[in-house]
């Protein structure tokens, strides 16, 4: 009896291995009977349309023939589609069904926890299909899960932060700047160019203190958690199954003098939602922002008389903290797979492998200004080539091939899991952006009331303003934490 024991639970085991090594063989998908996967997704504008477009060239396709069909949904934002997600995983009244494939960011994991699971993928792709994958991109997809690693998320098409520069203005400033491209590779470095740009603009003008920004970004909360990872630390620390807030007075000075002195004193600004917009009005010279928000970028700029000036733009890195190791901003997330039934998870997976083979995932990076995440597609001769076939703007093409430099160079910020994370990223982001923007209106206010300019920047940069500073956002961002695992 205790053999018959042991030889059927070796069967089991035996049955199972098989299962997750072959499941092409093991389950079979029926044409006449297809199986039906829904897709949900944040993609909108020209990330929606190349998926839809993807997708139905797949259910007339290679999806036909094998028995699959998907459709797609789309909530439009980051925002939308966790809401959406979290209510299908608790069956809120009127919620849709949980989707057999969702693509958003490893943040929502810790609200599906217990409602929902995902499949690792390599219980359905080979290691040498994985082995296709750019490393970075497989890393940022992997947890540790009971002391092993798992592959929960692939990308489609991802993305990092860019530098765009009006290289027609700014291959025009007076040479005895001493502006030059190399104030980009770093903060400090672009803070004194800035500095010089913003005194060189304001004399050019009878109105005192009216010089312009050199220098915004789309991504400051990113600056701020890729300029700690840099320095060896994390904003963000564990402790037991709560987060801490990890920011010391001395951290917290390097980013107040990196962020917080150059945006008060004007030299870096944003004035619109996105710096794309301040570019196309002149506002700024140059700007930081996702590659795929490339295609947004201005090939003219129309000033507020009406005129016009064609400009080229010229792509560069995104700055670093000097002197620390350099680590690059990466935007977008990931395809993930429900665990539900094998035959649905099989099909998911085909579908998964499909849209990310070589020629798809190709496709779909250069329209939409992501970059492709294929070791087989990534190399800056084929993009090139690729680009050109396809009739890709010059600012997609080089934003992309500065984006793979970055991605395999360098090493990337990936966010930590834990509950309210873009919550607490959006506070992070209003405490270095649109607060102390605010705190240059309201000094600049200040100084058209008669009070004296120097003076003003004094006391807001004063080591008291630091403090009070400090203690405020340690004590907000503490209490955000607080109550969240």
């Amino acid at each position: 009896m205790k053999r018959k024991k042991i030889s059927a639970f070796a069967l089991t085991i035996l049955c199972f291995s098989l299962f997750l090594t072959s499941c092409d063989k093991k389950i079979k998908l029926d044409p006449k009977n297809p199986t039906t996967v829904h897709l949900a997704t944040y993609y909108s504008s020209r990330q929606l349309d190349e998926l839809e477009k993807l997708t139905t060239e797949f259910n007339e396709g290679y999806g036909f023939e094998k028995g699959i069909i998907v459709t797609v949904k789309s909530t439009a934002s980051i925002q939308k589609i966790n809401k959406y997600l979290i209510d299908s995983a608790n069956e809120v009244a009127g919620s849709d069904e949980f989707p057999d494939i969702f693509i958003t960011y490893k943040s929502i994991l810790p609200y599906l926890k217990g409602k929902k699971e995902v499949i690792n993928y390599s219980d359905y792709f080979s290691k040498e299909e994985l082995a296709q994958y750019v490393d970075n991109f497989i890393k940022i997809g992997t947890i540790k899960q009971d002391d092993k690693s798992k592959i929960i998320m692939l990308p489609l098409g991802l993305s990092t932060d860019v530098t765009f520069v009006n290289k027609t203005d700014f291959e025009n400033l007076p040479k005895n700047l001493g502006i030059t491209y190399e104030a980009f590779n770093n903060f400090e470095d672009l803070i004194e160019a800035s500095k010089k740009y913003y005194n060189y603009t304001d004399s050019l003008t009878e109105k005192k203190h009216d010089g312009k920004a050199l220098y915004g970004s789309d991504s400051l909360a990113e600056h701020i958690f890729a300029g700690m990872q840099s320095m060896g630390k994390s904003i963000f620390v564990q402790d037991k199954d709560t987060y801490k807030v990890n920011l010391s007075k001395e951290d917290a000075r390097i980013l107040w003098n990196t962020f917080y002195v150059p945006i008060i004193n004007g030299y870096f600004s944003k004035y619109a939602k996105f710096t794309s917009e301040d570019m196309k009005t002149g506002n700024l010279l140059s700007a930081t922002a996702s590659t795929a928000g490339s295609m947004y970028f201005p090939e003219k700029i129309t000033y507020p008389n009406g005129d016009t000036k064609k400009i080229q733009i010229s792509i560069l890195k995104t700055p670093g903290m000097k002197n620390y190791k350099k680590v690059s901003l990466q935007q977008g997330g990931g395809i993930f797979i429900s665990k539900s039934t094998p035959i649905k998870e099989y099909a998911a997976s085909e579908f998964v492998k499909w849209l990310t083979n070589k020629e798809n995932n190709t496709r779909f990076a250069l329209n939409t200004s992501y970059a492709p995440v294929r070791k087989d597609n990534t190399e800056k001769d084929f993009i090139e080539n690729a680009a050109k076939e396809n009739n890709i703007k010059e600012i997609s093409k080089n934003s992309i091939i500065m984006s793979l430099q970055q991605i395999k160079n360098e090493d990337l910020y990936i966010p930590p899991i834990f509950d309210n994370y873009e919550n607490i990223r959006s506070l992070i982001k209003d405490i270095f952006d649109k607060e102390i923007q605010l705190k240059r209106i309201e000094l600049l206010k200040r100084a058209d009331s008669g009070e004296d300019y120097d003076t003003l920047i004094s006391e807001y940069t004063s080591n008291s303003s630091f403090d009070k500073w400090y203690d405020d956002i340690k004590t907000r961002i503490d209490k955000s934490l607080k109550n969240f695992k």
